[in-house]
């Protein structure tokens, strides 16, 4: 029993010992370690990067959202004329209300997903990049105007953005003006069949998917009509997406 006590005190004294002698290391070294530890941020060439990143990561974001907005919303953002389908507006591409085919309302569907996607990403991104978070880190921080373009391809959209960005800090300064980003969505495609879905309905009323989709193997499309209202959806081999329209005519 003494024995125990005994080591248990040793232990007890051991501890004190450690506890008075890092006490004293940080007491008499505290400022030299500290400065020995504190690294301080220079920009140089490889800070474009992430910068760049930084950038890059809210035309990710925003783009994303324009994408996955127009392809279940019928190519628009904030949808007028529509119908109500899956919880979502759907905008019409063709539409009459008399007995008649419907009128082509959107003649040029890439180029109506182009203006949609830009015109939210001119709204949103700006007040996504916060270059005061930056700025409070000691770095004087000079910005040009933000200027952005979208190009819709067969299978894609590129986004390339023109902002003229100027960090500096001492005798340290770095610049970056162009950013870009490719997103992998096939909306060319989806805007062609599309296009190529109105064209038919306003021939013949209606449109022969399974002709259609013979002669395109890689492209599905489903229709759903309720009264003289019909929803298309269109699917491409190798993509998740769909993208959603609707169209409103008189069946011959």
């Amino acid at each position: 029993m003494m024995n125990k006590k005994g080591q248990v005190t040793i232990f007890v004294i051991v501890g004190i010992v450690l506890v008075v002698a890092v006490f004293l290391v940080f007491y008499f070294l505290g400022d030299k370690l500290k400065r020995d530890t504190d690294v301080e941020v220079v920009f140089d060439e490889s800070s474009l990067e992430p910068l760049q990143d930084y950038v890059k990561d809210c035309v990710k974001e925003h783009g994303q959202q324009s994408i996955d907005l127009v392809l279940k919303q019928g190519g628009k953002i904030n949808p007028g004329l529509s119908y109500f389908y899956n919880e979502n507006k759907v905008n019409y591409l063709c539409y009459t209300d008399s007995f008649d085919s419907c009128q082509n309302k959107h003649p040029f569907v890439d180029s109506l997903i182009e203006n949609e996607i830009k015109n939210y990403l001119i709204d949103k991104i700006p007040g996504c990049i916060d270059l005061n978070k930056i700025r409070d880190e000691g770095y004087n921080v000079q910005e040009g105007r933000f200027d952005l373009n979208v190009e819709v391809g067969e299978y894609n959209l590129i986004v390339d953005i023109n902002y003229p960005i100027t960090i500096t800090k001492g005798e340290t300064t770095i610049t970056e003006s162009r950013f870009s980003e490719s997103f992998d969505a096939p909306l060319g495609k989806f805007a062609e069949v599309a296009e190529d879905v109105v064209d038919e309905e306003i021939l013949f009323g209606t449109f022969f998917n399974q002709i259609y989709e013979a002669q395109h193997p890689e492209v599905t499309v489903i229709p759903f009509s309720v009264g003289n209202t019909k929803v298309y959806r269109i699917k491409e081999r190798g993509y998740t997406q769909e993208f959603v329209f609707a169209v409103k005519g008189w069946v011959h």
